[in-house]
């Protein structure tokens, strides 16, 4: 009776199926069974794996794998036959394991090129283990030599594989490959670069969340790569992705001996910058803006903390929602809807609606001192009235120049700053660094210093070092914070000049994130309302004023 024999042909890289891969391993195969006389090929029941791994993917996760053991298991052949034993698989702890498996359950392992694994005696099973571990030592040093190749084009800003990013596009450049064929260059796609613009646009002008913003593109009959309409998820990644600034960012994450992809520390990013003149899209400014509101959203959600004031509810038509409160009891005020009826001259009923800022504690305390409602009209024609007061206060022609000239000593006074700092922590970790060098001479009595003396001069010296590192933390948040302060008074202070003009202009929207720049807080009362101004605007003004004067 003659032996049933089924093949396993495997190709790592489904780009490989396009290749000669597949029909060299079938024919190398076939041309072997022919040699075979006592064997019968049960080729319609062979086994075949596209673009599968077989050292990044262990065995109980290859689904081919399971169904030659389990068809070992029913006794549906006898003999397994590959090219070379490494189509098994080439991960040095698992693949040998398969092969001892299948000999158990009766199943010949043959390759082409290798002849049959036998499992006579213990030197068997090391030949087994040492054929596999060779294997997987060989797409180790292929990884590292891809990751090698992927890292010297990253750093030289070439274009080096996958699918361009939203906003960008592959052409030939003028450099040729190893192979003579001209290398893959990224650039700009402009229709989609403009669909990018909007987002950001969106984001800026009007706070928009990532939500939002893919609900508006769609609206405008804007469509993703595919032809599908936008979703927060692509509208997110879009948004944080630093190629829309020219910045070409690789080596966030890489894959480990389990094929799981794990992200990497940023200090082992490769960030190459050499190409802004061709890649950019979206400003600096504005990109860093943008991420700085979407932390903030994160920040506000997990902290509750008041002070984080980048985001409004610029959804709705109330132009103070979030930031208006009551005068009696502090809570904010809520907005809301009514439907009237009245009698008109015909008497016949008219239905129209009405909005309010509602002070809900008054509804489940009617005898508190709060107002219910507060008309939304009245209310917001007096604030706004404030409002312009107060901006016409600060007209300044050179006002602009100012500001400008503060953020750029905010800058110049920051960087200096952290060099310092810097160059301070290095010399605190130098000495640390000699301290412990010097524990291990103490410990064989070629140190002056005694183990205890050295111990407490490690601690002291570690304790400055974490200060330090601290201290640098909280400078680049008050710095943060300070140029978010500047940037709202440069992008406020461009409007004063025709603040009552250029805020006509804009819809509800842009006017709360322009009100926003101004505008802490609005406190409603019976007879009044405050307006809490935001202070950097104003203390900065006054500054400039004094300026002048003096």
């Amino acid at each position: 009776m003659k032996k049933r024999v089924r093949t396993l042909y495997r190709v790592s890289r489904k780009s490989q199926l396009k290749e000669d891969d597949i029909p060299m391993q079938r024919s190398a195969c076939r041309a072997f069974l022919k040699t075979k006389t006592d064997w019968w090929y049960d080729e319609e029941n062979s086994y075949l794996e596209k673009g599968i791994s077989g050292f990044l993917k262990s065995s109980s996760d290859r689904d081919v794998i399971q169904t030659i053991l389990e068809d070992a298991k029913n006794k549906e052949f006898d003999v397994l036959l590959v090219f070379l034993f490494d189509r098994i698989g080439r991960k040095e702890y698992d693949t040998p394991l398969i092969v001892k498996t299948l000999s158990q359950l009766g199943i010949e392992i043959w390759s082409v090129k290798e002849g049959e694994q036998q499992f006579k005696d213990h030197s068997d099973d090391l030949i087994n283990y040492i054929r596999f571990w060779q294997a997987s030592g060989e797409s180790k040093k292929t990884s590292i030599r891809v990751k090698e190749g992927q890292r010297r084009q990253a750093l030289k800003g070439e274009y080096h594989g996958g699918e361009p990013s939203y906003g960008f596009k592959v052409v030939s450049s003028n450099i040729l490959n190893k192979d003579g064929k001209p290398k893959g260059m990224l650039v700009i796609n402009h229709s989609e670069a403009e669909v990018i613009e909007v987002m950001f646009s969106l984001a800026i002008k009007r706070q928009y969340g990532s939500s939002r913003i893919a609900k508006h593109i769609n609206k405008l009959g804007y469509r993703n790569r595919k032809g599908k309409e936008w979703t927060m998820e692509a509208v997110h990644k879009v948004l944080i992705n630093p190629l829309v600034k020219g910045v070409v960012v690789s080596g966030k994450t890489t894959t480990d001996e389990e094929g799981k992809k794990v992200k990497q520390p940023e200090s082992e990013w490769i960030i190459n910058t050499d190409h802004k003149d061709r890649l950019q899209i979206i400003s600096d400014e504005d990109y860093d803006y943008v991420q700085e509101l979407m932390q903030s959203r994160k920040t506000k959600r997990r902290t509750k903390d008041e002070d984080v004031n980048y985001t409004i509810l610029t959804k709705g038509e109330f132009l103070f929602s979030g930031i208006a409160r009551c005068g009696y009891c502090g809570n904010k005020l809520y907005t809301d809807k009514r439907f009237k009826t009245v009698k008109n001259k015909t008497m016949k009923d008219r239905r129209y609606m009405t909005s309010y800022y509602r002070c809900r504690h008054k509804d489940y305390n009617k005898d508190s001192k709060c107002k219910r409602t507060y008309a939304k009209t009245k209310m917001e024609k007096l604030i706004l009235e404030d409002v312009h007061r107060y901006i016409k206060g600060f007209e300044d022609e050179n006002l602009i120049n100012r500001v400008k000239k503060s953020i750029y000593d905010l800058d110049n006074s920051y960087k200096k700053s952290y060099e310092e700092n810097n160059i301070n922590l290095k010399k605190l970790e130098n000495e640390l660094k000699s301290l412990k060098d010097e524990v291990v001479k103490s410990l064989m009595g070629d140190s002056k210093f005694s183990s205890d003396l050295l111990g407490n001069l490690i601690a002291e010296k570690e304790e400055e070092v974490t200060k330090l590192k601290y201290k640098l933390l909280e400078d680049e948040k008050q710095y943060k914070k300070e140029k978010k302060e500047f940037d709202d008074l440069y992008s406020t202070s461009k409007f004063i000049p025709n603040w009552n003009e250029e805020f006509e202009k804009l819809d509800d929207e842009e006017k709360k994130v322009a009100l926003s720049k101004i505008v802490k807080e609005v406190v409603f009362y019976r007879d009044k309302i405050e307006v809490e101004f935001k202070l950097g605007l104003k203390e900065f003004i006054e500054h400039v004023f004094k300026e002048v004067i003096n």
